[in-house]
């Protein structure tokens, strides 16, 4: 595409039939250097039929020309198929290490054809219309309404309507070009785009990983004009897990690009952790959030072990190396020491929440306690911005924006 001379690398508009086409990321075909799987499957095959060929040839020992041999054949057959097997598994290595794993897929249009389905269905019990009637209601499905004057909007007529939209777009193009605003901004701007995310959290927060790719992915693509969606379930876990995970939603917000943050069963402790990030939380009536607190839980079977009269010797450099383990006496000291160590973890997290929500009673709501989102809402604890679902927030932005997932 070329704007007022400047040329969009790479851009190609979205077309409704290209719904179920993914857009590959960051792999042209030009910088791409994998090895097609077709091919990687038929030299594999072939190398593997070179190596049981040479070996059957090393195990008999016999051809039918004398002037052959059939060890060296053997050998020779073996070693070849045993460097076609290595080149084989390099390629597909390389293949699969290659940043194309991520797709973005358009959903604005993703239940259209369940609705063309059912009208197809229900035509045969439709209501008889006079033909009138029915030229008016297929004029309204296309997006016009018919009259004298012809096709109308807003009392233009359609001709004069589109000369007048693209004259606007032809200037806001022309003062951003002049103003030196990127190319990829420029069609943010004219069509802004909305990208959605998932996060489902265990205790470990195993999924941080491929978070972290995303967002670096999404950075690298989306403008300030964009928005990132992330969908978030998670009922908490470890701490320095669960503190990257925000870091990284943090990044987006450093940005300067808008993030919210659906929840739709819960977003407790680490969870919310994370959610408080967004700048805006949407949540579910009946979703679970808060539980802002720390928990930590250390069996000890020292008595166990001295009742078995088993010695077992714990050595630490360091005062407050340890101080409750599994083995080894509890001390009052170190018990103390334990629950600073909570409260110290404790004060960051509620340091973390009033950064990103400062208009929250963060006293009233760091007890470790977890609300019902409409519960929230009705006590103006600030936890949530809007009681909605993640799926009917994003269908929402489909009339306005490209829905990217």
């Amino acid at each position: 595409a070329e704007y007022m001379g400047v040329t969009v690398n790479g851009y190609r508009p979205l077309m409704e039939t290209e719904e179920e086409n993914p857009l590959k990321c960051f792999l042209d075909e030009e910088d791409s250097t994998s090895v097609p799987e077709t091919i990687c499957g038929l030299t594999g095959l072939l190398s593997m039929l070179l190596i049981l060929v040479g070996i059957g040839l090393l195990i008999h020992n016999h051809l039918p020309f004398e002037e052959f041999s059939a060890y060296r054949l053997g050998v020779l057959f073996l070693f070849v198929g045993l460097v076609v097997f290595l080149f084989v598994g390099i390629a597909q290595s390389d293949s699969s290490s290659s940043v194309g794993k991520f797709e973005f897929r358009r959903i604005n249009n993703k239940f259209k054809k369940y609705q063309k389905s059912l009208d197809s269905s229900l035509k045969g019990y439709a209501l008889p219309l006079p033909d009138d009637a029915r030229k008016l209601l297929k004029a309204k499905s296309k997006g016009s309404d018919s009259g004298k004057g012809g096709s109308t909007v807003s009392g233009l007529s359609l001709k004069k309507y589109r000369e007048q939209t693209e004259a606007k777009i032809t200037e806001i193009v022309r003062r951003e070009v002049e103003k030196g605003t990127a190319a990829n901004e420029i069609e943010s701007l004219l069509r802004p785009k909305v990208f959605v995310i998932e996060f489902e959290g265990d205790i470990q927060a195993s999924g941080v990983d491929v978070l972290r790719k995303q967002i670096s992915i999404l950075l690298c693509v989306a403008t300030k004009y964009d928005e990132i969606v992330c969908v978030l379930t998670s009922g908490g876990g470890l701490v320095h897990t669960y503190g990257l995970a925000a870091a990284q939603l943090g990044r987006i917000r450093s940005s300067g690009i808008k993030l919210t943050v659906c929840v739709d069963t819960v977003a407790a402790s680490g969870g919310y952790m994370m959610a408080c990030v967004g700048d805006q939380i949407v949540a579910a009536p009946t979703a679970f959030v808060g539980s802002i607190g720390v928990v930590s839980y250390r069996p000890n079977f020292q008595k166990l072990l001295n009742k078995a009269a088993i010695d077992v010797y714990l050595m630490t450099a360091g005062r407050y190396k340890r101080t409750v383990d599994v083995v080894g006496d509890v001390t009052e000291e170190g018990l103390a020491k334990a629950q600073e160590e909570l409260l110290v973890i404790h004060e960051s997290f509620k340091s973390h929440v009033k950064k990103y929500r400062p208009k929250m009673d963060i006293e009233a709501v760091s007890t470790g306690e977890c609300w019902i989102a409409a519960e929230s809402v009705e006590k103006q604890l600030n936890l949530i911005d809007i009681q909605m679902t993640s799926d009917e927030y994003i269908q929402s932005k489909c009339k306005s924006h490209d829905v990217l997932k």
